[in-house]
């Protein structure tokens, strides 16, 4: 586990004996090897409480407790970011130890709660995304059948205005014969004597 240098620095200032050093970089400088395994035991006999953005940390971070100290890991897990102790106010440590178990008591459970409704609901997902893959399957075979029948309707269609042309033409033929007996010479003169005489 990589230790960045602000974790050096925030633990020096927050958890050693401020008599002991004048100047921080220094005193991590003289000290480094000491700080680094007293980080490192702190950090390996922590408990993991959980990975997310909260906060003013801009990126998910690994958050883990050890007694009263909270231990911030990047995104990764691989490298220390800073360490700050918990204080909820208190001055009885007792009281501030009594708030910081029941937290992370209540964590753990509403951990282990998360993971039986993410199972539960895990199974419910699958067979609901398979009950909607069907769904879909249905959807793609009815519109497949709709466009079918749109192709069979435009035949149809064609069908029936090719039907109707041959009546249509034999119609045709009676309007241009029944035409031809209407105008004869003797209407046309009937019909202009007709018009004179009006």
């Amino acid at each position: 586990m990589n230790i960045s240098n602000h974790a050096y620095q925030r633990y020096v200032e927050r958890f050693k004996d401020k008599s002991e050093y004048k100047n921080i970089k220094d005193y991590i400088l003289k000290n480094k090897n000491q700080i680094t395994d007293e980080i490192l035991e702190v950090f390996e006999g922590s408990t993991y409480i959980y990975k997310e953005k909260i906060g003013e940390y801009p990126v998910d971070a690994h958050y883990y407790i050890y007694q009263n100290i909270n231990i911030i890991v990047n995104e990764t897990n691989d490298c220390i970011i800073t360490l700050y102790p918990i204080n909820f106010g208190f001055e009885c440590d007792k009281t501030n130890s009594t708030i910081i178990g029941n937290l992370i008591e209540n964590i753990e459970n509403l951990k282990l709660e998360l993971t039986k409704v993410n199972e539960e609901n895990n199974l419910e997902i699958q067979q609901k995304e398979l009950l909607l893959t069907n769904v879909n399957t249905e959807i793609e075979y009815l519109l497949s059948q709709i466009d079918i029948l749109k192709s069979q309707k435009n035949l149809i269609e064609q069908e029936i205005k090719h039907l109707n042309i041959v009546p249509d033409k034999i119609k045709n033929k009676i309007k241009r014969y029944v035409t031809k007996l209407c105008y004869s010479i003797l209407y046309k003169k009937d019909f202009e004597k007709d018009m004179k005489a009006s």
